[in-house]
């Protein structure tokens, strides 16, 4: 599995949209933009099999409604109690203790971390956990 950060919203918010890949299969974090991530799956002929909201801000969820029409078959998972849910029927609602198999051998489980906001989640895969607001790693990594 391969992870990458593509930068989002440079000059405002600076944030990271983070891919999970393996072979032709792709997981999306927190898409604040789409044009970048559609940009990249075309690139790699990668097929967008879901899409993971830490919290319901606008930079984690601005790029969903675009990436759902390049992918409709795609679902969603994010926090409990989210506005996100009355929008999208795909959207699947995720709490502590939840986990998601991405590939063989590859399993995201997640944790309850209110704070930034009372329903945020963090997702906790092999030794990085991705919190939406801050990950300490570089860019890239193969596993």
């Amino acid at each position: 599995m391969t992870i990458i950060g593509l930068p989002a919203l440079v000059g405002s918010y600076d944030n990271l949209i983070w891919i999970l890949y393996h072979q032709d299969k792709a997981w999306v974090i927190d898409p604040g933009e789409s044009s970048q991530v559609i940009d990249f799956l075309q690139q790699h002929s990668l097929n967008l099999h879901g899409i993971l909201i830490t919290h319901d801000h606008q930079d984690h969820t601005h790029g969903v409604s675009e990436l759902l029409k390049h992918c409709p078959e795609s679902n969603i998972y994010g926090p409990k109690n989210s506005p996100l849910s009355a929008y999208y029927p795909q959207y699947k609602a995720l709490q502590e203790k939840d986990s998601i198999t991405l590939y063989p051998g590859y399993t995201l489980n997640v944790l309850d971390t209110p704070g930034h906001t009372p329903n945020h989640i963090s997702f906790l895969i092999m030794k990085f956990c991705f919190v939406g607001i801050l990950y300490l790693a570089q860019a890239q990594e193969n596993f």
